[in-house]
C-alpha cells in the first residue's frame, strides 16, 4: 500500500471540503424555503443563517484558491510541494482557521439562543449552553 503524498492529501481535502460545502448550501436553501413557508421566525434567524452561509462560503473559496494556486498556477511537483509547505504559515491558512473558529462559535451561540427560547427562557438551560460553548470552544 503506497503512501499518500502531501499534494494528494490536499486534493482529497479540497474535494471533501467542496462536497460538504455543497451539502451545506443545499441545507441552507432548504432551511430558507421552510422558514419562508412558515413565516414564524424573526429577522434574527435570517441574519444568523446568512452570516453563517457567507462565512462558510469564504472558507470554501479560500480552500479552492489554495488548490488552484498549487495545481494550476504552480504546475511543477516541487513548486506545488513548496507552496503547500509555505501555505501553512501564510495568510490563507490563518484566515481559514479563524473563520472556522468564528463559524463554530456563532453556530454554538445560535443553538444556545434557540434552546433558551424553546425552553421558555430557562436560566438553567442558558447556563448549561454557555458552559458548553465556553468549554468546547
Amino acid at each position: 500500500m503506497g503512501k499518500l503524498s502531501l499534494e494528494g492529501a490536499h486534493v482529497i481535502g479540497a474535494l471533501a471540503g467542496m462536497a460538504t460545502y455543497g451539502l451545506y448550501t443545499c441545507l441552507f436553501f432548504q432551511t430558507c424555503y421552510c422558514l419562508n413557508r412558515t413565516r414564524a421566525y424573526s429577522i434574527m434567524v435570517w441574519i444568523s443563517l446568512a452570516v453563517l452561509w457567507v462565512l462558510t462560503s469564504l472558507i470554501a473559496v479560500l480552500q479552492f484558491m489554495a488548490v488552484y494556486e498549487a495545481f494550476v498556477t504552480r504546475n511543477g511537483k516541487n513548486e506545488t510541494r513548496q507552496y503547500f509547505m509555505q501555505w501553512y504559515s501564510g495568510w490563507q491558512f490563518m484566515t481559514i482557521i479563524t473563520l472556522t473558529n468564528i463559524t463554530g462559535i456563532l453556530c454554538n451561540a445560535f443553538i444556545c439562543w434557540r434552546l433558551y427560547a424553546l425552553w421558555k427562557r430557562s436560566l438553567k438551560i442558558l447556563l448549561l449552553c454557555i458552559f458548553l460553548l465556553v468549554t468546547l470552544t
